[in-house]
């Protein structure tokens, strides 16, 4: 190294001259390091390198080199040996990790040899932070594309923003046109960090140059590396414009046709195209850009636009009828207008006349005065028909009067059936010419007609010589045949009567067959009866079903309609993809939308979710918009709507056995063939199948397998419901998969407000305060069954409201049951009852866990089977436990027809929730875990292999709140399953104590942990996200 005083001496020499070396080494000022990174000061060294310098300032004379190289490529200096810096081979300075008190000026001085003057360079080095959204963000755009569309209203501000970078980046509106960019006003303003700055600017008065669409850009200008890209442009489109004083344009267009709509005939800059829903809201579905690129974007998958704007349905449907406007930008805003009347030629395409063969002339031998009727079918919209003279010179030979129409519509279009009385003149000749012919406003749009020529009898002919010998040959037969069959008659009598007096008395069995038989030939005109006291029974049976909603299980006197206490939470449709895509799980609005979103048109359909995230209480919710017949509702038309809960159906293999036993009355006079008859001849049946997942008989052939395949009523519509990853077999092609997922925010505060708090504005941000401060419990609230229950305790118990997990809550919910209990009985037994409980615990365990983890689903037993834990629950019947009433065949299954004659009501039971199994199911489980894990472990993971933790992760996690010896064997055996990293996260939190034993498996987790500040909320409350300090 150069000796230190001799350098200092040289250097100031040399600075006193530096500016009068001529040298074309340089150094680029400013350079940019990246906080965080490793970063390169670098220069442009063309010569030989001596020996390289580089100090940590500009002041170079009292200050030492932070780090050197010499001649023999020795490195030093206080930089190097602290690791702070490092020089690499071409005598460019390293940052090791770059932070805040980098951001100086660091000057390098480099001697080609001990000879020659050495070259003096200053650079400044400017730290930047790059934001994690590396361009200009419009708060109003849900996506992150460079060009995005919103629609605002007239004062509504426009706000574009770069977060968290350093510097702080310039951002600006403006206007753009085909003329180029025009700087609009706008405020800007920035905010703080403790590193970095947050630059915003806000726009008002968007439309103030154009009423309906404009094209902005917000610009963002900086020196430093830190954008991806410096533009983004949205288009504004104004919402509050309506139909007032704007001409509309009307399009009549056949369906399955295709139809453009041109919104202006002028070059266009800018246009969006709105359709009008059914609520008389107008929704975007297409917009167009023309700069100096022309962007086009469709937002319905049905339409398409073109390259000039124009808007094209390729296939136009029933569903494609409504307003459409375009609102369009040519320097000044404007707006054109559309009407869209889908119409549906009949088929046949006339008018089909009763006793007439298909063809459009017929004639029809008819008496003198009768009745004429005409259909046309499967038309849209309805046309107006009448009977009248095909020639005017017959208007004086037959008169019609009583002329009437009769309208039936299905899916869209119309079945028109009119039917006209006739009386001929005694006049008239015995031949008139008539029609059916459309009239009214569509004659000549839907020009439609039937001609028929009548041929009248007459009653009025004189028999002559000639006609007489006409008709007496046929009268002959006439006689011949009548007694031939009178003779006939007679002797299939007598051979009846002989049958009879020789056949023994008839048995019970043969009466009703013989009963049967008569029924089955009368009984055809008694199907439009027999349908009507079905629905009045379905309906009857639906509103108990609705009517007795418990959101706390134990308070029987508190019961709900489920109109009450409904509220929807999130769901989600599964979009088609193509083999070997992604699953893509894509937002629906409203159950009601699963009947009108394009994306779930199909007849069968499956909705999937956890346990408690509502899917029976949503059945019961359709159950009621049927019954009460809702005006919005999608199941207003349906005819005829079937909810059976599949974990009763256990050995009953027929449909409509089904329907009798659970759904209608037990003094019901329907039998199975009438319920039977009553669905062939629906037109319009919807299914609802609740729990597959509780399925007993899906490893059987079975009605209800058949109709969710496909294979039996294919036309009806079918809702499944299953637990997550419990799909049927054999699914039909065409089903459509849609999944709740529970309760956010706003869900949880419209159900306050409209079952628990009413009014009560506090009380209701007292509990959901409660939540925001516990973030363990608000992920468990989620949960609707979770949050309705806590919603509903929660203003009555402080105990509550410390839970942090699904095991503490479910504990002091069982609690609250078994104290429900104990003051149902006389102060005498209730200690007795508290032996009973406490000695039977574990036999009620077993069941659960039994019912959970066999190869055959068991969802209820009957009460004598399970005589002791009945007997726990007897007298709290609805807590815990469910009761039905099930009508026992005692005759062949193949029999069924008869069934009803031979039956007996037997008394079965059935767990509240499913969660309630698991929750005892779990107790069993974590008992035998802990005790094979004392003896020697082994037969551990037999047992635990026995339960899926895909379909039942309640088990587990209430396992390892309840015990936690076999916590930590569960945790360690799901560790080491494929894929199981959540469960494993949820076991650790439901587990109490130290968490020594499972170090080695959290910091396996430290990955995931570390995306969820929630989860690691439960170790450290109080400090940012540390792996190692949540271990330690």
């Amino acid at each position: 190294m150069l000796n230190g005083a001799f350098l200092k001496a040289f250097i100031l020499i040399l600075i006193l001259n530096y500016f009068s070396v001529l040298s074309e080494e340089k150094c680029p000022s400013p350079q940019y390091l990246e906080i965080g990174k490793v970063g390169v000061v670098f220069c442009e060294f063309e010569t030989a390198i001596y020996s390289i310098h580089w100090y940590d300032t500009d002041d170079v004379t009292a200050s030492k080199p932070t780090i050197e190289v010499d001649s023999d490529g020795t490195i030093g200096g206080p930089g190097f040996t602290s690791g702070e810096y490092n020089i690499n081979p071409d005598g460019y300075l390293i940052v090791n990790n770059v932070s805040v008190h980098h951001e100086t000026k660091f000057t390098v001085t480099k001697f080609k040899s001990t000879s020659e003057l050495p070259v003096v360079l200053v650079i400044e080095v400017k730290v930047i932070v790059i934001p994690v959204l590396a361009y200009p963000v419009i708060y109003q755009c849900s996506t992150q594309e460079e060009t995005c569309f919103t629609r605002l209203s007239w004062n509504e501000q426009l706000t574009c923003k770069i977060a968290d970078a350093r510097p702080p980046v310039d951002l600006s509106w403006h206007l753009l046109t085909k003329a180029g960019q025009t700087s609009i006003p706008f405020t800007r303003f920035i905010t703080n960090g403790t590193i970095t700055q947050s630059s915003y600017v806000e726009v008002a008065d968007v439309f103030e140059k154009s009423p309906s669409v404009v094209l902005l850009v917000c610009k963002a200008e900086t020196d430093a590396p830190l954008l991806n890209r410096p533009e983004s442009f949205v288009l504004a489109q104004n919402q509050n414009i309506g139909l007032i004083d704007i001409s509309v344009t009307d399009v009549i267009v056949e369906k399955g046709q295709s139809v453009n709509l041109t919104c202006s005939s002028a070059d266009i800059d800018i246009l969006v195209w709105e359709k009008r829903d059914l609520e008389n809201n107008f929704e975007t579905i297409a917009y167009y850009i023309n700069f100096e690129t022309v962007i086009h974007k469709s937002l319905d998958e049905s339409v398409e636009i073109s390259n000039q704007g124009s808007l094209v349905i390729p296939d136009v449907r029933l569903e494609h009828e409504s307003y459409y406007r375009c609102l369009y930008n040519n320097g000044t805003g404007d707006v054109a207008a559309f009407k869209i009347a889908v119409y549906v030629s009949p088929s046949p395409a006339y008018p089909v006349v009763d006793g007439c063969p298909s063809d459009r002339y017929c004639t029809l031998n008819v008496e003198r005065q009768g009745t004429l009727t005409c259909t046309v079918k499967g038309i849209r919209p309805a046309i107006e028909l009448q009977w009248m003279v095909h020639y005017e010179d017959s208007i004086d030979q037959i008169s019609f009067h009583n002329q009437q129409s009769k309208i039936l519509t299905n899916d869209g279009t119309s079945d028109v059936i009119h039917t006209t009385e006739y009386k001929v003149r005694d006049t008239a000749s015995d031949r008139v010419t008539v029609g059916c012919y459309s009239i009214g406003a569509r004659k000549d749009s839907m020009a439609l007609s039937t001609t028929i020529d009548l041929l009248i009898a007459r009653d009025d002919v004189i028999p002559t010589a000639k006609n007489q010998k006409e008709t007496e040959f046929p009268i002959i037969i006439i006689v011949i045949v009548l007694v031939v069959s009178f003779i006939l008659l007679v002797a299939g009598v007598i051979f009846v009567i002989i049958k009879l007096r020789r056949r023994p008395k008839p048995d019970t069995l043969s009466n009703e067959e013989n009963f049967d038989l008569k029924e089955t030939l009368l009984n055809q005109p008694e199907v439009a009866k027999n349908k009507t006291l079905l629905v009045e029974q379905l309906k009857g049976t639906y509103a108990n079903f609705y009517n007795a909603i418990k959101p706390v299980p134990y308070q029987r006197e508190k019961t709900y309609c489920v109109q009450s206490v409904f509220v929807e939470g999130g769901m989600s449709c599964l979009e088609d993809k193509a083999l070997g895509d992604k699953e893509t799980w894509e937002p629906i609005q409203s159950y009601q939308d699963i009947w009108t979103d394009p994306r779930l048109r199909s007849k069968r359909r499956i909705i999937e979710g956890g346990p408690g995230y509502g899917k029976s209480t949503l059945f019961l919710q359709m159950a009621h918009d049927w019954c009460s017949n809702e005006g919005k509702s999608a199941l207003k038309n349906v005819q005829i709507l079937i909810l059976l809960k599949l974990r009763q159906l256990a050995g009953i293999s027929s449909i409509y056995e089904a329907i009798r036993i659970f759904l209608l009355p037990r003094n019901s006079k329907l039998k199975n063939q009438d319920i039977e008859s009553i669905l062939d001849q629906s037109s319009s049946v919807v299914m609802l199948f609740d729990g597959f997942d509780e399925y007993p008989d899906y490893e059987y052939t079975t009605d209800i397998l058949d109709i969710i395949q496909s294979k039996m009523y294919p036309n009806f519509d079918v809702i499944l419901t299953t637990r997550l990853s419990d799909l049927p077999k054999d699914l039909a092609a065409e089903t459509k998969r849609l999944r709740l997922t529970g309760f956010g925010s706003e869900a949880q505060h419209t159900y306050l407000r409209k079952a628990v708090t009413k009014d009560d504005v506090a009380a209701g941000e007292r509990i959901q305060n409660v939540l925001y401060e516990n973030p363990i419990f608000r992920d468990l609230c989620q949960i609707p069954l979770f949050f309705v229950m806590y919603a509903h305790l929660s203003q009555r118990s402080k105990e509550l409201q410390t839970c942090t997990s699904a095991t503490s809550f479910f504990r002091y919910m069982v609690s609250s049951l078994h104290q429900h209990l104990k003051r149902k009985f006389k102060d005498e037994n209730v200690e007795q009852v508290d032996l009973l409980i406490e000695r039977e615990h574990k036999s009620l365990d077993k069941i659960a866990f039994e019912s959970i983890s066999g190869t055959e689903r068991k969802t209820c037993w009957k009460r004598s089977d399970i005589a002791i834990a009945w007997r726990i629950f007897a007298c709290s019947v609805s807590t815990c436990w469910h009761t039905t009433g099930r009508r026992v065949d005692r005759i062949p299954r193949q029999s069924w027809y008869q069934a009803h004659e031979h039956v007996e009501y037997i008394t079965n039971v059935t767990f509240y929730h499913e969660l309630f199994c698991e929750w005892y199911a779990a107790h069993h489980l974590a008992d035998a875990v802990e005790k094979l894990h004392s003896s020697s472990d082994e037969g551990v993971s037999d047992v635990l292999d026995i339960v899926d933790p895909s379909k039942h992760q309640y088990v587990f996690r209430f396992a390892c709140g309840i015990n936690l010896t076999a916590a930590d064997v569960i945790i360690r055996y799901l560790s080491g399953l494929i894929g199981r990293s959540e469960i494993v996260i949820m076991c650790i939190l439901e587990r109490i104590g130290s968490v020594d034993k499972i170090l080695d498996v959290m910091e396996n987790l430290c990955p995931i942990l570390s995306k969820s500040k929630r989860i690691t909320q439960k170790y450290l409350t109080d400090q940012p996200y540390s792996c190692w300090k949540l271990l330690t």
